[in-house]
């Protein structure tokens, strides 16, 4: 294999996934990936935020209710919160696994002196795999918790209520994290095929 060959190019790649997946670590870890701020004329700010394994400020259907503040937070592992959060926390953890074993196995053809071609078999499918498996997480979590901001004018009230929905810190580092593995993933391959 012309790329188990050049042990440089190797290194290379072996570094900058590393750095990825301590990226995508950091990013899986924050609670932050969405978060509401509710603004009222006469009322108080109201902030709620949505994680992958946190919520707070908001119900199990990961909508802001009014009773709670920031500071009533579940586990988004308990029973009632919905499907497509579950999807995202699967996918999450698989992303982790599948990149897990393509670095071990990128960095023991980086390391070892036998059985490299065996290493990049399993690896370059793991690798591929992860790259897939950030995207459907992205696009679920994405298609479900959309960035907005709402006028809210209610009939009969003098207050104007605006609801503000942004993507936090975890979300953005995941989606950049994915959008840099999926970009070294065609260069992996153009690479694999052309040399």
């Amino acid at each position: 294999m012309a790329f188990a060959d050049s042990k440089g190019l190797v290194l290379g790649f072996s570094l900058i996934a590393t750095a990825f997946l301590i990226m995508y670590l950091v990013g899986f870890c924050i609670p932050y990936w969405s978060t509401t701020t509710n603004l009222s004329t006469f009322n108080e700010p109201k902030l709620s935020y949505i994680g992958l394994w946190q919520a707070c400020g908001v119900d199990h259907n990961m909508k802001m209710n009014p009773f709670l503040t920031v500071n009533d937070c579940f586990s988004t592992l308990e029973q009632g919160v919905p499907g497509w959060l579950r999807a995202v926390q699967l996918f999450s953890v698989l992303v982790i696994v599948f990149a897990l074993a393509s670095w071990i196995m990128l960095w023991w053809i980086t390391c070892a002196n036998f059985g490299e071609d065996k290493a990049f078999k399993f690896m370059l499918p793991c690798w591929i795999l992860t790259g897939i498996c950030m995207l459907v997480a992205m696009c679920i979590f994405g298609h479900f918790i959309k960035p907005r901001f709402n006028r809210l004018d209610i009939p009969g009230r003098v207050e104007i209520d605006e609801e503000r929905i942004e993507y936090a810190w975890g979300f953005i580092t995941v989606s950049v994290t994915t959008a840099l593995w999926n970009a070294l993933s065609i260069v992996f391959i153009c690479i694999t095929c052309c040399c």
